[in-house]
């Protein structure tokens, strides 16, 4: 990329099926998501290319599967509390077949430490109650004559990723869901949104999926499949995100949530210069629901 104009392909490696990928803040390692062969993390060490080697090879350091989830979507290089993590995403699940399995029918949101990156470990799952397969009858029963995404995981982002204290997860049929991660092996969702359902209403400027399921579809629930980003606005934090049928919206955080004097505005976004006028204007402020803290599943 020296040249942005005329962009070079280095190399081609064809060993595994990746998904997504990020790298770290040195650019000596690529983190993917894993799809093929099994479903995880593979950790690459890239820096051979990082340093501009001429014939640069890329090599394995670790990788990490697991059989409660499917299409690896995301990993996310964060720190917390001076330790590096990834916030991983499944964006899928087996439903019924992992149901019959014991296992989550729903792609979820995890964190592994990578503290020693040859040896990465999941440290907790940011599971919803959707995702715990005890309440597999009830889930797939609602799910039956669904043919697209379910209650699963799709992207997450932290209020500032060299010292994160919250995670947003957005899901499609689950909405936004806010954690607190400051305890990485014990996060407790703390806040949610879920976009309005558009039912028969339809903008094709905003909705993927009316080329997929036809005009006519019932969309009973807003897919929350965007990535997300905390932002200051002044004094107060929100979340800016976007949502398949709703499209662009801000929400704000209710009975005191995200005003923890110990959040770094230093790591976020700022606002500064954006016209909150503009934002009120087009009524893009509903509410981050406040919810009882509850524990996830410890990894």
């Amino acid at each position: 990329m020296s040249d942005p104009k005329n962009p070079t392909k280095i190399i081609t490696d064809k060993q595994f099926t990746i998904h997504d990928v990020a790298s770290s803040a040195d650019g000596n390692r690529l983190y993917g998501a894993l799809v093929q062969p099994a479903n995880g993390v593979i950790i690459l060490d890239v820096s051979d290319i990082q340093k501009r080697i001429a014939n640069p090879a890329i090599r394995e350091v670790s990788r990490i599967t697991w059989l409660d989830g499917a299409g690896s979507q995301m990993p996310t290089p964060i720190t917390i509390k001076g330790k590096p993590y990834l916030l991983h995403t499944d964006e899928s699940s087996g439903r019924a077949t992992s149901c019959a399995a014991g296992l989550s029918p729903y792609g979820m949101a995890r964190i592994i430490d990578i503290s020693d990156d040859k040896n990465p470990k999941v440290v907790s799952k940011l599971m919803l109650e959707i995702h715990d397969p005890a309440n597999c009858t009830a889930t797939l029963a609602d799910l039956a004559s669904f043919p697209g995404f379910g209650y699963d995981a799709h992207y997450c982002s932290v209020d500032n990723p060299g010292n994160a204290k919250l995670a947003a997860c957005g899901h499609f049929q689950a909405g936004l869901r806010v954690f607190d991660i400051g305890d990485p092996a014990n996060p407790k969702e703390i806040a949610y949104y879920k976009p309005p359902a558009r039912r028969l209403e339809y903008k094709a400027a905003s909705n993927i999926n009316l080329p997929l399921f036809g005009s006519r579809f019932d969309h009973t629930a807003d897919w929350s499949s965007a990535n997300s980003r905390f932002i200051w606005h002044g004094d107060e934090l929100q979340i800016w995100f976007t949502s398949q049928d709703n499209g662009f919206q801000v929400v704000r955080f209710t009975n005191g949530v995200g005003k923890d004097t110990t959040l770094d505005k230093g790591g976020g976004c700022s606002s500064a210069g954006t016209s909150s006028g503009v934002i009120l204007a087009l009524g893009l402020l509903p509410l981050l629901r406040r919810r009882r803290p509850r524990k996830t599943r410890s990894g």
